[in-house]
């Protein structure tokens, strides 16, 4: 168990990555920014605590970490690359991240639930990859771009696109094998 009840204003960079026996974080009200690699490869890492003052987390920062115990903060607006793939997660509200990096949930094969910001402009690629058991999400009317391999392997029956997407990468949709119901909303060209 790591508490960080001190002045810290970031976990740095690489801190506690590949642990061996680390279980539980909760940091402080101190923290903005949770660093690169911050706790990546943690096999036993399950409950990370994270303040609502944390607006970061860096690329790869839970990576390949046992998270299944987590709540994102309300504070937190930027997500960037491979900050959560491989993890346990089963949901997560990301209502007030503006900014997400490619693949930031790539390979989570748990996860079945994600709420997007409503302003959401761009699902960026990879960002739900091969997330086996993601099923309910809905794609905000403000989306106009959906990024190569954002959907392989989901686990939706029925997926609609916003009329406002006018932009789709390659292979977006590929292995989604639960698909029952796919439609294009009227208005998209």
């Amino acid at each position: 168990v790591f508490d960080a009840g001190c002045a810290f204003k970031a976990i740095p960079d690489y801190a506690f990555a590949y642990s061996d026996a680390l279980t539980s974080v909760r940091l402080s009200e101190k923290i903005e920014k949770v660093g690169k690699y911050a706790f990546a490869y943690d096999g036993k890492l399950e409950t990370v605590i994270l303040p609502d003052c944390v607006e970061t987390i860096a690329t790869y920062a839970f990576r390949e970490s046992a998270l299944a115990n987590f709540v994102l903060p309300s504070s937190v607006t930027t997500i960037e690359t491979y900050a959560f793939t491989e993890t346990n997660i089963t949901e997560i509200d990301l209502s007030n991240v503006t900014v997400l990096g490619n693949s930031v949930f790539a390979n989570c094969e748990l996860l079945e639930k994600v709420v997007l910001n409503g302003t959401l402009e761009s699902i960026p690629t990879g960002l739900f990859f091969s997330c086996n058991a993601l099923k309910d999400m809905n794609l905000p009317a403000t989306v106009t771009s959906i990024g190569s391999d954002s959907f392989v392997g989901t686990a939706f029956e029925s997926f609609t696109i916003p009329a406002s997407v006018s932009t789709l990468g390659i292979n977006v949709f590929s292995g989604m094998n639960k698909l029952k119901s796919f439609t294009v909303e009227a208005g998209n060209d």
